[in-house]
C-alpha cells in the first residue's frame, strides 16, 4: 500500500494471521503420522514445468513451431486435477520425478515442502498429464511399475521430447503406450 499505510499493514490483517496459525496448530496433531489413501498419483513433472517456464519467458522470440508450443504440462496438470476433484476421486499429486523412486522412509524426513506421500508401487495408477520432457531413467521406472503390476495413463506427449527439449522420432514408452509416434496431425480438433 501507499500513503498512510505506505509499507504497512492494518492490524487487523495480523489478528487475522493470529488466528488462522492458532486454529492450525490446534489441528496439527491430528494430522501427523496420516497416510494418504489415494490409489492414483499425478506427475507434475519437474522437468517439464521448469522447461515451461523458462520457454514462457522467451516466448517473444520463439516460433509457433518450437517446442514452447508443445508444452501444456501446467495446464494437462491442472486440468487432471480438476477432473479428478469433480468426480471426488482422492488423488496425490507428485511434484518431482525424484518422487517416483522414493522410499517411505525419505517421505518422513523431507523438510522442503514436497514430501512424497508414500511409495510408487502403492499406488494402483499413475498419471502422466502431458509429461513431454522425459529422461531414459525416468522411462524405466515406470516401465518397472508398470512391469510390477502399475497402470499409467498418459496423455498428448507424454515422453515425445528428450531432456532439452527436442522431439525424438518417437516416444520413449512407446512400448508401453503400444503406439508409435507417425507425425502431427495437419488438422485442428475445431471443425
Amino acid at each position: 500500500p501507499s500513503g498512510a499505510y505506505g509499507g504497512k499493514v492494518a492490524d487487523g490483517v495480523y489478528d487475522t494471521i493470529d488466528n488462522v496459525f492458532e486454529w492450525i496448530s490446534e489441528r496439527e496433531a491430528a494430522c501427523e503420522e496420516v497416510v494418504s489413501e489415494a490409489e492414483i498419483a499425478v506427475l507434475h513433472s519437474e522437468y517439464n514445468t521448469l522447461y515451461e517456464r523458462t520457454t514462457q519467458k522467451a516466448g517473444r522470440l520463439a516460433s509457433p513451431s518450437s517446442p514452447r508450443s508443445w508444452l501444456v504440462g501446467q495446464g494437462a496438470t491442472y486440468a487432471i486435477a480438476s477432473v479428478l476433484d469433480s468426480i471426488q476421486t482422492p488423488f496425490d499429486m507428485l511434484h518431482s520425478e525424484c518422487a517416483l523412486v522414493a522410499d517411505k522412509d525419505e517421505a518422513k524426513t523431507r523438510n522442503d515442502g514436497y514430501g512424497y506421500p508414500r511409495n510408487l508401487d502403492e499406488y494402483a495408477c499413475l498419471i502422466l498429464p502431458n509429461v513431454g520432457i522425459m529422461n531414459t531413467v525416468t522411462a524405466d521406472v515406470i516401465r518397472s511399475y508398470v512391469d510390477r503390476g502399475g497402470c499409467t495413463i498418459s496423455t498428448y506427449m507424454t515422453s515425445l521430447l528428450d531432456e532439452n527439449g527436442v522431439l525424438r522420432d518417437n516416444f520413449l514408452l512407446a512400448d508401453l503406450f503400444g503406439a508409435n509416434f507417425d507425425s502431427f496431425s495437419e488438422y485442428t480438433i475445431g471443425y
